[in-house]
């Protein structure tokens, strides 16, 4: 495997202070940045404010094409805006959304405002009806609620790779950082929550 060094940045995470360490890779020096992108998901000292703000951006744009679809006087069918919604504007909220679980909860707000929006497009509601019941009756889901099911499955798929045991033995471990769970200690709390107990066995 080859290394772009001119690609290649790392970043401090350590909560109330910044180090600015030299780190070098075969002679070349890294940069350090407070901010970078991976496979489409934003690093940002693991707050993820910086790619929650990116996701809604985004989405945002594909609501645009939906209030089009929903048009007063000649919209599309309810199932088609739902369909549009599930398929084109959803995924791109979700995406590898499973680290925002530790994220805290006034961050995804956002997430959910926007999520609102295409609600009330769907439901060609005012701003009155409680999200709730939108999100009852076109059989959709609250944006945390995914995001917490989507990490319990990834860490469940983890937990099954064969050959595998740094998972299996990983210890939920007290942690420095006080004000926010790692990804661990969080699926550990909705497991117990929830009552789910695993019993993995390899994926084949």
């Amino acid at each position: 495997m080859k290394i772009n060094t001119s690609k290649t940045a790392f970043q401090s995470s350590l909560a109330h202070k910044t180090i600015h360490p030299r780190l070098r890779y075969i002679g070349a020096a890294l940069s350090q940045s407070n901010v970078f992108k991976y496979l489409g998901v934003t690093f940002d000292k693991l707050n993820w404010k910086n790619h929650v703000d990116k996701i809604v951006s985004r989405a945002s744009k594909r609501i645009n094409v939906l209030k089009r679809l929903a048009g007063s006087k000649w919209g599309c069918a309810q199932s088609t805006l739902n369909l549009t919604y599930q398929k084109y504007i959803l995924p791109v909220i979700t995406y590898s959304c499973e680290s925002l679980v530790t994220t805290q909860p006034h961050t995804l707000q956002v997430l959910e405002h926007v999520q609102n929006q295409a609600l009330r497009l769907l439901t060609r509601a005012v701003k009155t009806p409680p999200i709730d019941a939108m999100i009852l009756t076109m059989d959709n889901k609250p944006i945390q609620e995914l995001i917490k099911e989507k990490a319990v499955l990834l860490h469940e798929k983890l937990l099954r790779i064969p050959g595998d045991q740094y998972w299996k033995t990983y210890g939920n471990k007290p942690r420095k950082l006080k004000t926010q769970n790692g990804f661990i200690q969080k699926v550990t709390e909705i497991k117990t929550k929830l009552e789910i107990k695993s019993k993995p066995h390899p994926l084949h």
